[in-house]
Order: structure tokens, then sequence, then C-alpha cells
């Protein structure tokens, strides 16, 4: 694995671009910030400040099982996904993200096969 440091704004295409760079093979060791000399210019609030890197929950609060009670439905995360998020690393909370989101892929193309007469 090679170490990369990442320039970080706090913003979603940071987020996606670290999670990208984790799956490419990359272990980013740090991220790197700028405080630009004209505080007018700010590419977000956060620039120049420190700031841990939180994700939030996916939960749309529609919080139901699917029949076969594997995923939720509103968020496509399993229980233990669920249960397990406050203890997870930003970079798990990333994983578990992506694959919820390769699941609802997936049942929502297997639900287009099956209304197909």
């Amino acid at each position: 694995m090679q170490s990369a440091a990442m320039l970080w704004t706090g913003g979603k295409d940071c987020s996606l671009a670290l999670y990208e760079a984790g799956r490419d093979g990359y272990d980013v060791r740090c991220l790197v910030t700028f405080a630009p000399l004209n505080r007018n210019f700010l590419a977000h609030s956060r620039v120049g400040t420190r700031c841990a890197m939180t994700v939030t929950s996916p939960c749309i609060d529609v919080c139901q099982m699917s029949e076969d009670k594997t995923v939720c439905i509103g968020c496509y995360r399993s229980l233990s996904e669920i249960a397990n998020w406050s203890r997870l690393t930003d970079s798990e909370k990333i994983r578990v993200i992506a694959a919820a989101q390769e699941r609802r892929k997936t049942l929502e193309c297997q639900g287009c096969f099956e209304k197909i007469p």
C-alpha cells in the first residue's frame, strides 16, 4: 500500500476522494488544509481550522427491515452495521456507506426484474 497525503477542505468531494483513495490502495496518512491570506476566499467555512472528520449516519428514519431481515430498506445497512455505527472509525463508516449503496443498487435492480411480466 502506497502512503499519501490529501488536500482537505472538509467538503463532500474530499470525503469521496478519501474513500476512493483507500479503495484504490492508498494509505492516506494526513489531510492537508490551507488558510488563504484573503479570508474572503474560503472553500468551506472550516478551512484552516483543526477539525475531526465526521461521517454522518445514512439513516433516513424509515427503519424497516427487508422481508428476509438482512438490511434496513431505508438506509440499506445490516443490523450489525446499524448497531456498531457509533463505534466505527470514519474510514469504516465510509466503507459501510459504500456497501449499503451497492446493496441498494442490487436490491432495486432485483425489484425491477420481478415487475417484468
